[in-house]
């Protein structure tokens, strides 16, 4: 997962979310809040030291017919194994849909959407913790999350 700064107004930044696992990605430009997204940055930070069986849920941007841009809800829970599995939904922005992605003629409204399982460790969580926090007080436009796609057996 990874997040890129496409530009600052007032508070909110327009983020380039991108989410891929081993079937599919998708990029989704959300309006984040930047203080909204410190205090996530800051919980991430202390996630890791709760107990198997915690869960944490953020959601940035959002999507619908009348709102601009997309968003992603991110649903983190800690295994017995210390093992982070993030539930991930993108969704793009609203709007026309080419018909050859259906093959049919003519133009269809609707959202590309991307729901995935992602398993990652602490050390990379809260190193990403760190880089969000870097990307909220402006010291960077990139940080990145590692996972991989799948489940734990």
């Amino acid at each position: 997962m990874r997040f890129k700064r496409l530009y600052d107004d007032d508070g909110f930044s327009q983020v380039e979310i991108a989410v891929e696992d081993e079937r599919a990605s998708i990029a989704v430009q959300a309006y984040v809040n930047l203080p909204m997204l410190e205090a996530i940055a800051l919980a991430l930070e202390n996630f890791t030291e709760i107990v198997p069986g915690a869960a944490f849920d953020i959601a940035l941007g959002s999507t619908g017919e009348h709102i601009a841009g997309g968003g992603v809800d991110i649903a983190f829970s800690v295994t017995r194994q210390r093992a982070i599995v993030m539930t991930v939904l993108a969704r793009s922005q609203y709007g026309d849909i080419g018909a050859r992605q259906f093959g049919e003629a003519g133009l269809t409204r609707g959202a590309m959407e991307l729901r995935t399982f992602l398993v990652t460790e602490p050390a990379l969580l809260d190193r990403f913790a760190m880089q969000l926090r870097g990307f909220c007080s402006g010291f960077q436009d990139r940080c990145e999350l590692e996972a991989e796609g799948g489940w734990l057996a």
